[in-house]
């Protein structure tokens, strides 16, 4: 795990002060060591840059950039089943070190661009074929690993972050206005481009292949979520499978030469993850988990009963106040170099500061949700499109009479081990999409989008519909398929796995996801949909096999996730600054928005009669985050 960055210059500079500030920008990410090699051809020169954070083959052996022959790389991430590669070419190949760096490219030079079918893992790899003047740039499948670029034909530049390439005195970032919509609609810009027009992010699956003599880019995907067969119903053999699979997953993820803990919230999926590692596999496991004082926002009680249970070594944090206001003005800006709103990325980074103090590789539980069926939106949407056509607008009709305060209030006076997190505006998006009973695409756009299009066309100048790079997933047949399939192309790349590595990568820990393997995926879409939700419950296959480690009563409770108290924040610590944001000379002259609608709705928000903390909080973010650029 590391940082990569470099580029191709047409005009053959290789200026060494360029260099040293682009490793300089993710020498959070390799704080080991760190490398270069440059080449000066006859047309372009070329750059490439290494930050090392050191797990596997902790020797010199393992430092980038590597060269075999005329074939040279910087690779970030990991290649779990590198040695069964390693095994497949060794009587072909001589390997001098234990690293997987040397594994790529060998397996690239006996297969070309087609050896990342092979490969298991989360990766950003870049390829320089000095002999045939090519670079072959890959992602990995579900876009775990980010990279960004910028080509002008002139000048090629690419790195693990955002800001490493706005350090190149040559690329003039140009915001991209449509990105601004659709971070505004969604909290996160989507993974199909970055929030400027002119820097473009590798997408997920993706292979580039750029002849450096033509200047001719070309892009091809090498894998694509399989449609799903739906042809394993036998609940007893899908469990055995399934369980089969997690585990060889979860095995592939502990490959390291340093140590390894789990990330455990006391949820379904990192409850899961410690449980096989524990008792299934056998490895002891430090876990680790944020505390609050609120007991509203407080999942650790919940996890230390489940460490406690398995016997894992438990670490907590309780986390104050103080503590995420200060990340909130001293490095979130710093690490998330786009808008990015998911308010759960603040104790993130916490819980990954803490973390980082005992080992250097965490497992998380990111992707169960997404491949296994478990946000409310699924739930209620596959209810409602099971419905006839007079049920479903008669449910409208309820939805937009019954508002989100009247709801919000019954929900605050249920037992806390029933009361639903965040209700309020989990409800304002149920009503959002409940406009859209006659087509199941927009009703789940809607459900996905924190602002409302119509909201926001009051709030932006000439808006018309966004976002405009949300992809839907069309080939899936089943409704529950289409819906996890469609997130796991948008909001799991554009917002998740970006948190996650954000927050990691700030403090230099590296975190791996079991649940996002590819074959794991893959088996997944043979499941019959009856077993993916059944009971009317979501994760139902992860829970069946999770009562095998840990009394029921001790996981099935209502999801919360990472919540803050973010309401009272905006009201209390952040108004003034936002109204001063809001009337500085660098906003008012902003031509996107409408001005005059901006400053009714924050007056309607901080005296009470409106719900719009997502678009104050968004529009706090954007603020801060374009006078930090």
């Amino acid at each position: 795990m590391c940082g990569i960055s470099g580029f191709v210059d047409y005009s053959k500079q290789l200026d060494a002060d360029v260099i040293r500030t682009m490793l300089s920008e993710q020498h959070h990410r390799g704080p080991d060591s760190e490398g270069t090699k440059s080449f000066l051809k006859d047309r372009y020169s070329v750059s490439l840059h290494h930050n090392r954070l050191a797990i596997i083959d902790l020797t010199v052996g393992g430092h980038q950039p590597m060269s075999f022959g005329k074939y040279h790389i910087v690779f970030n991430g990991e290649i779990y089943n590198y040695k069964a590669i390693q095994s497949e070419l060794s009587s072909k190949y001589t390997f001098t070190s234990g690293s997987d760096t040397e594994v790529i490219l060998k397996a690239f030079k006996e297969w070309g661009k087609n050896c990342v079918t092979r490969f298991r893992g989360m990766f950003s790899i870049i390829i320089f074929d000095e002999e045939n003047e090519t670079l072959h740039i890959w992602r990995d499948r579900l876009g775990v690993k980010p990279l960004y670029y910028y080509w002008d034909e002139n000048l090629f530049v690419f790195a693990s972050e955002l800001k490493t390439i706005t350090s190149h005195p040559r690329v003039k970032p140009i915001e991209d206005q449509y990105a601004v919509y659709d971070f505004f609609q969604l909290g996160y810009v989507p993974d199909s481009n970055s929030i400027y027009s002119n820097i473009h992010k590798v997408q997920p699956s993706e292979y580039l292949n750029i002849n450096l003599t033509t200047k001719r880019l070309h892009r091809e995907k090498y894998w694509d979520l399989p449609t799903e067969s739906l042809n394993i119903s036998d609940e007893q053999e899908v469990l055995r499978q399934l369980e089969s699979e997690l585990e060889d997953s979860i095995r592939l993820r502990l490959v390291s030469d340093v140590p390894v803990g789990l990330f455990l919230s006391g949820g379904v999926d990192s409850s899961l993850l410690a449980s096989m590692v524990q008792k299934k596999i056998g490895k002891d496991i430090s876990t680790f988990t944020i505390e609050f004082a609120d007991k509203e926002f407080n999942e650790g009680e919940a996890a230390k009963a489940i460490s406690k249970h398995l016997g894992t070594k438990h670490h907590s944090y309780l986390c104050t106040e103080q503590d995420l206001l200060n990340f909130i003005e001293n490095k979130y800006f710093t690490h998330f170099d786009e808008p990015f709103g998911d308010a759960s990325a603040l104790p993130t980074y916490m819980v990954s500061k803490m973390a980082k103090q005992h080992v250097k590789v965490v497992l998380s539980g990111d992707g169960g949700d997404e491949v296994f069926c478990g946000y409310s939106k699924y739930f209620y949407l596959h209810k409602i499109f099971n419905l006839n056509s007079v049920l479903r607008h008669s449910l409208r009709l309820s939805t937009q009479l019954l508002s989100e305060n009247v709801v919000s209030s019954l929900n605050d006076r249920l037992p806390f081990g029933l009361k639903e997190s965040n209700f309020k505006y989990k409800y304002i998006k149920l009503k959002n999409s409940m406009k859209h009973v006659d087509s199941i695409q927009s009703a789940f756009h809607a459900a996905s989008m924190t602002n409302s299009t119509a909201y926001l066309q009051q709030i932006f100048r000439n808006m018309g519909d966004a976002p405009r790079n949300f992809k839907h997933s069309s080939d899936s047949q089943n409704l529950l398929f289409k819906m996890m399939n469609t997130d796991l192309v948008n909001y799991l790349p554009g917002d998740i796995l970006t948190k996650v590595d954000r927050a990691t990568m700030a403090n230099g820990l590296e975190a791996r996801e079991p649940l996002l393997d590819h074959k794991l995926i893959e088996f997944s879409r043979n499941i019959s949909p009856t077993l993916i939700y059944k009971n009317s419950s979501g994760k139902y296959l992860l829970k069946k096999i999770l009562e095998k480690y840990i009394p029921t009563n001790l996981f099935d409770r209502p999801k919360s996730g990472f919540s803050i108290p973010l309401d009272s924040w905006l009201k209390d610590k952040f108004k003034n600054e936002i109204y001063d944001l809001v009337q500085s000379q660098h906003f008012k002259t902003n031509p996107l928005f409408n001005h005059k609608r901006i400053n009714i709705e924050l007056d309607n928000y901080f005296k009470g009669s409106s719900n719009t903390m997502n678009f104050v909080w968004y529009l706090y973010v954007y603020l801060r985050w374009s006078r930090s650029v």
